[in-house]
């Protein structure tokens, strides 16, 4: 059996993986998730955060070692454990949390340019907006992906420098 040949399209340096891997991880939530943890932990709210990224880590590996044994895909692994029948009904309840997952980060970029830009926007046509621009993205193949995931990380770090202009005024 003859390797196959990735078309040139289809390929991108090996150094771009990092910025697919963080902008796949790092979100919506990366802008007001100090809020959440301070609300429900308190200020020793990093010990939180501390063990659910090693939890995260785990259940990655155990998740890997699960994709080794079944040769497959995700999918595969609940067919091979609950059988055929169950590991469907198991896949669609996934599909479907995996649907109403995308829908809240939706709902929440909105929010987030409602909030701090547009606040009379309306959100049906955003989303529309929204949605045509992802699927442009998507259709465009894996090295256009790769180029968001690439903008996606490096242009936020203005971020940074207007938090700096607020230094001055903090109460430490």
């Amino acid at each position: 059996m003859q390797p196959q040949t990735v078309p040139e399209s289809q390929k991108f340096s090996p150094y771009f993986i990092f910025y697919v891997i963080v902008t796949m991880q790092v979100g919506i939530g990366l802008l007001d998730f100090e809020k959440h943890v301070a609300k429900f932990a308190g200020y020793d709210g990093w010990q939180a955060v501390i063990l659910s990224g090693l939890t995260t880590n785990v259940v990655m590996w155990l998740m890997i070692k699960q994709l080794e044994m079944v040769q497959g895909d995700f999918c595969d692994i609940h067919w091979s454990v609950f059988g055929k029948r169950v590991g469907s009904l198991l896949n669609i309840l996934f599909a479907i949390y995996y649907l109403w997952y995308a829908i809240t980060v939706l709902r929440n970029y909105i929010e987030i340019v409602q909030v701090w830009m547009f606040p009379d926007l309306s959100t049906f046509w955003f989303a529309s907006g929204y949605l045509l621009l992802c699927i442009y993205i998507i259709l465009g193949g894996i090295r256009t992906l790769v180029g968001i995931s690439f903008f996606a990380f490096t242009l936020p770090f203005y971020i940074i420098f207007i938090q700096g202009f607020t230094i001055p005024f903090a109460d430490f």
